[in-house]
Order: C-alpha cells, then structure tokens, then sequence
C-alpha cells in the first residue's frame, strides 16, 4: 500500500470505492451548519460595529489636537476600517454560497 500512489490515482479520479471511503464529501449546508454561519457573521458584524465606534471617536480625539507636535497618529481612518471590513465579510457570503 503506497500513499503516494493512492494520492495520485485519486488524485485524477474518483471511482465508487474512493467515493465510498470519503463519509465527509457533502454538498449540502445543514441547518445547524447554516445556523452557525449566521451566528457567526452576526457576532462578527457586531463587534465590528464596536470597532467602528471607537475608531470613529479617537478619529474626533485625534481631529481636536490637529497639527500639535507629539499629538498621537490615530491610525487607519474609520472608513477604509469599514471597508476592508465589507470587503472580507462579502469574501465570506460568496465563499459561503459557492459552498
């Protein structure tokens, strides 16, 4: 029995009895696997709303010092937080549909 033959034989295709070993091929979401992508996302955008609201104020913070020397750098604007956020969170929903 060689590993790498086998690899590379079911590697090209897949007959019924390599269809038969693999218990875990499947193309369909339960509903608990649904459920829990939902949860998840939830959760997720919650907390990035947090973020966004603490970022937005160290924005306002850091806008009331201006140009002073030794005033903090506040980092990444609140807005491109929020977009590479959307960008991530949409990666997720069209991984997600494409199962």
């Amino acid at each position: 029995w060689n590993m790498c033959q086998r690899v590379h034989k079911y590697g090209m295709w897949c007959d019924a009895d390599c269809q038969a070993l693999d218990t875990f091929r499947v193309d369909e979401w339960s509903r608990s696997d649904v459920f829990l992508l939902v949860i998840m996302c939830v959760f997720m955008g919650a907390m990035m709303l947090l973020v966004f609201a603490k970022r937005v104020k160290a924005y306002e913070r850091a806008a009331m010092w201006g140009d002073e020397p030794g005033a903090p750098n506040p980092g990444l604007p609140p807005c491109a937080m929020l977009m590479l956020f959307a960008i991530v969170f949409t990666i997720i929903v069209v991984l997600a549909a494409l199962k």
